[in-house]
């Protein structure tokens, strides 16, 4: 198994230049999704420091995707511009009128970015940084583990007036972390199945 995995982590196959996430590369194992203990193939793999964590995704431990100075330059003003009201990201249409960019432009940009492990893409029109990430996957934690939370779980409208980002985001965000393999969704409510810091590492908030 820990052969099958580096290859499905190889350069090869992945689907982000800076790697896969731990449900894709489950899926492509055929492992359970949610786990990610030391026990599980890929926790032992990390374990062993033959796999690597960036943020959310999984990847060779040699490998170190390197941006271009384009790309940096880039980054520093885009990072700025989608940080500058905390946690509430911009739309790309709005990020693209900050900037003073065309939107499929600024949308290459992000992809391009998203690729080296820079930004996450938790909807087709909304990029966050893993600073936000991290930060917003705290905040459902501090939900699902509070005295009155139902089994373990947190709702949709819990986690927009404690994040204070609006309806829409909060719903994208939320969706990111069912598929992210953060949440499982069941009706209204959201049950953690794993932790902030085995979807997102350590990464500073």
């Amino acid at each position: 198994v820990h052969r099958a995995a580096s290859a499905g982590l190889s350069q090869r196959t992945i689907g982000h230049a800076i790697g896969r996430s731990q449900p894709e590369v489950s899926r492509l194992l055929k492992l359970d999704p949610t786990r990610f203990e030391g026990s599980s193939p890929l926790g032992e793999l990390v374990a062993l420091g033959r796999v690597s964590r960036t943020g959310p995704w999984l990847h060779l431990a040699d490998h170190r995707p390197v941006p271009g100075p384009s790309d940096l330059a880039a980054w520093r003003r885009i990072e700025q511009s989608i940080e500058v009201e905390g946690l509430r990201a911009p739309s790309v249409g709005a990020l693209a009128e900050t900037l003073g960019l065309e939107s499929p432009d600024l949308l290459k940009t992000l992809r391009r970015l998203e690729m080296l492990g820079l930004v996450i893409g938790i909807a087709r029109n909304r990029f966050v940084t893993l600073r936000q990430a991290k930060q917003l996957a705290g905040i459902a934690e501090q939900l699902a583990s509070a005295e009155d939370a139902v089994g373990g779980s947190l709702t949709a409208i819990a986690f927009r007036e404690k994040s204070d980002i609006g309806r829409n985001q909060a719903i994208e965000v939320l969706e990111y972390f069912d598929r992210a393999g953060l949440t499982r969704r069941k009706g209204v409510h959201r049950r953690l199945v794993r932790t902030s810091d085995e979807i997102f590492g350590r990464a500073s908030a």
